[in-house]
């Protein structure tokens, strides 16, 4: 017996038919993709900012007020590097939390009394205008008067955000 095969059924070859299936999985792994990597936030680009201004806070101690950083950081992702210019000596400090007042104390080559007290006015972790660091016990470093810069680094890059430098 002769089976006649309908000229009417038609339908997509399997060779269309696979490439369609490729396409169409290649599509939607770069789809994902780019939605993993925009929910990951990671970023280790060098932010902007500055310390805006200086000011005596006390006989002791000098406020150094700072701007927004552009794209937003947060206070954990830098550090404060102090340096005795006069004297040679610097040491780090982390930031590691500093929502509303942080305070670090620390003590450089036996001498204590010396405090950094960082103040997010926001209290959302994160360098906006008008943040401040106040450096305390300035006198306690040294006698006399001496040469001093600031500087906050990024830790992603080593980079340096800004710095100051200025005498007490």
């Amino acid at each position: 017996m002769y089976i006649r095969k309908k000229l009417t059924d038609k339908g997509v070859s399997p060779v269309i038919a696979t490439i369609l299936m490729v396409a169409i999985t290649v599509v939607l792994a770069a789809v994902l993709y780019v939605m993993v990597i925009g929910f990951s936030g990671s970023s280790s680009q060098q932010p902007a900012g500055t310390i805006t201004t200086k000011a005596k806070a006390t006989a002791t101690s000098e406020k150094l007020t700072l701007s927004a950083f552009n794209p937003e950081t947060k206070w954990a992702d830098c550090k404060l590097v102090v340096e005795n210019v006069s004297a040679g000596t610097s040491f780090n400090v982390a930031l590691s939390s500093a929502s509303g007042t942080s305070t670090v104390t620390c003590t450089i080559t036996g001498t204590p009394g010396f405090t950094i007290t960082g103040t997010d006015l926001a209290q959302d972790n994160k360098f906006s205008g008008g943040d401040y660091f106040t450096i305390g016990g300035l006198s306690a470093l040294s006698a006399g008067s001496y040469s001093y810069k600031v500087s906050i680094i990024y830790i992603a890059t080593g980079g340096v955000v800004d710095d100051m430098a200025f005498d007490f």
